[in-house]
This record gives structure tokens, sequence and C-alpha cells, in this order.
């Protein structure tokens, strides 16, 4: 597909008259209706009218216009982001989707008549098309590629079998861990897209577990991609009938919310392994995929930890979390140290950093931070 400015503006909701794409961003043509927009890879510079146009001293108006700094160095300068953008041109392209959304409707419909999606046999699960590869990501590229540009094509089930990760399996959702095989790397890579693209265009996928009390059956779950995490490499899927709602976005000025109210609590105690799931990807999106007191950076041996511990009605709000190897979230839950919230200095009880293999003795390095509310209540408690 060609890139142009009339596409981009569409893909981005711009409204603009005459729009002008170029790579680099760094020279166009003239516009000559307004408002008029220029457009790079990854963003957008506007001007509502030709006097602000003609008048911007970040412009070199000539035969054609030329910007020394390109686009991006405009302040007015709007960046679109990466996932947005992949978002944005798949939905563009694909009127279509709702063949596929409609074809796996009717096909949880037909599970669902099967015992209810339970007790189901692999033959029928193949006859389906509902799976049908030896690997744990199902994409039948040949279905589903047409509605991608690039052919990666949507994920139709994930299989989970339990022998590698069998802590991740909850009652409600999933965390599922990208594909690591021995096939060619791009194998893995482009189940990965794929399973991404079934979050991006709101198609949901299905999640095979086996029966309980007999192995050779198949349980199956709707599912909904909510989120990922690329260094940690872990999906969150949801299990539910209609598409979760985006969660709002959280920046450094929304209002932090320390604790869950009491009433909210008990209805979650039975049901809290989805949200600790959010809670931890999200974790792991703010912070990193390393712990925060040394240098193990292996997710199977992270946790998103609490700051104002959940026996205490603690929320999860991502403010209130820090990622820690099992070990140090071992020892911070001990309280053999604890995280000043003044100096965000590490302050040891009876140890020292050396006797429990700590290499980092503050966390000022960390780009975004804890809330300092959170911080305190755990230095106090």
């Amino acid at each position: 597909m060609k890139i142009t400015g009339n596409l981009l503006a569409k893909e981005w909701n711009v409204k603009s008259k005459h729009s002008l794409y170029k790579k680099e961003g760094n020279w166009y043509h003239h516009l000559n209706r307004f408002p008029g927009a220029f457009f790079d890879d990854n963003g957008y510079i506007i001007f509502n009218s030709k006097d602000e146009y003609v008048d911007s001293p970040y412009l070199q108006i000539g035969k054609t216009v030329h910007i020394p700094g390109g686009i991006s160095s405009v302040p007015n300068y709007i960046k679109i982001g990466v996932e947005k953008k992949i978002t944005n041109r798949l939905n563009l392209v694909n009127s279509s989707i709702n063949i596929e959304l409609d074809r796996r409707n009717n096909l949880w419909d037909e599970m669902l008549q099967n015992n209810s999606a339970k007790r189901i046999t692999p033959q029928m699960l193949r006859d389906l098309k509902v799976y049908g590869g030896a690997a744990g990501i199902w994409k039948d590229t040949d279905l589903t590629g047409q509605y991608t540009p690039d052919g990666k094509g949507i994920t139709v089930s994930v299989l989970h079998t339990g022998t590698s990760y069998p802590d991740d399996l909850f009652e409600d959702g999933i965390i599922y861990h990208y594909p690591h095989t021995t096939r060619h790397p791009s194998f893995d890579k482009n189940e990965i897209e794929a399973t991404k693209n079934s979050k991006r265009l709101g198609v949901p996928l299905f999640v095979i577990t086996h029966n309980e009390s007999n192995q050779s059956l198949r349980d199956v779950k709707r599912g909904w991609v909510e989120m990922w995490d690329d260094d940690a490499e872990e999906f969150l899927i949801t299990f539910s009938e209609e598409q979760p709602e985006v969660a709002p976005t959280l920046n450094e000025e929304t209002p932090f919310v320390a604790f869950e109210n009491a009433s909210h609590r008990r209805r979650a105690m039975v049901r809290t392994r989805p949200n600790q799931g959010r809670f931890r990807i999200g974790v792991f999106v703010r912070y990193g995929c390393k712990c925060a007191v040394c240098e193990i950076d292996n997710a199977k041996l992270l946790d998103a930890s609490h700051l104002i511990d959940k026996e205490f009605e603690g929320s999860d709000d991502v403010r209130n979390g820090l990622v820690l190897c099992k070990n140090h979230h071992t020892a911070f839950d001990k309280k053999l140290f604890k995280i000043n919230p003044q100096t965000l200095e590490l302050a040891f009880n009876e140890i020292t950093a050396d006797d429990i293999k700590i290499t980092r003795t503050d966390i000022n390095y960390l780009e975004l931070k804890p809330h300092p509310d959170a911080l305190k209540w755990k230095w106090d408690n």
C-alpha cells in the first residue's frame, strides 16, 4: 500500500483539506487548501490558515517548502504512537473484519452446544478450524491472512497445556507467554503479531486447555487480548463473552488511588487473579522487565510486587507496584530492606546489601517511580 497524506489524514483522523506526506519530513510541495497538514512516518503538523502557514518561522518557503530539522522539530508537531498507527492502518484497510468476527461468534455458539464448550475432542476442534497446528498459537493464515496487510493474520486460538507455566491460568483469564520454539524465528514472530492483531482489530480468540478429568479432551474459553509487554514477553487474555472495556490511560497527573474500597474488596476476593494479571503486565510496562534492586531480568523470575499490600486493601494502580525478583520480593515483604520515600535509598535491617545480593541501593535511576504515598505507606508499615 502506497502511503499518502490523504491516507494518513484519514487513518489518524486529521481534519485537513490538503495533506502532503514525505517519509523524512524535511521538504514538501506547497499547501494550497486549509486547514493543511504535512505528514511524516510518525506524526504531522497542521496549519489552520494560509497566514499561519506563510508566517511560520520554521518553514523555508520557496519553490518547495523546506524544514531543516524535519517537521518533528516544529513545536506543534503531533506524534502518533506506533501501536495506534498499526491499529488504525489495520482498521482502515479492513472493512471486512466483521466476516471473521461473525465466523468466530458462530464457532463459539457451536462449541457452547457441546457441553458448554467443555470435554471437546481435538478432532472436533480441527474440523471447526478452531485449532490445527502443533504449536501453541494457531492463526490459520490461509483464512485470516486476508484481513491484515502483511498477511500475518489474526490468532484464532492458543493452547495452554499447563506444563510450562501452570500458575498462569486463572478463573477469568490467562497470562500467555510468547512462543520460543525451534522453528525459524519468523514463525514465532508472526504468531506474536497475529495475537496482537486480535487486540488491534477487536476480535476474540479461543483459549484451549486440557480437561481436568480426561486429559484426552479439551475445554475452550472465549478470550480477548487485553494487553501485552514485549520485554516480559507476556499477553494478558481475559475470558469474557464481550470485549472488556479499555482501561483509562494513566499518567502521572492521574489521581493516585492507594486503597480499594472495602465493598469492592469483598466482591473481588474470589476474583483477584485477573486484576493481578493486569497489575503484573502494567507494572512491567511501567518499570521494565528487570528487578529494581539487582540485575535479574528473566520474567520467569520476576514479580510485580505491591507496596501497599493486598491484605491491607492496596490498589492495583501500577504506581503502587515495583518489579522485584522473587528473592528480593520475599526480602522486601519480610522487611529486610525498605525504600526511603524521601531519598529513594534502600535502608537495611540487620543485613547488608551484599548479604542478599542487592546491587542497586537506590531507585533514583528509574525513569518512572512509584507514587510517594505508596512508598511512604511501605516505609511506615
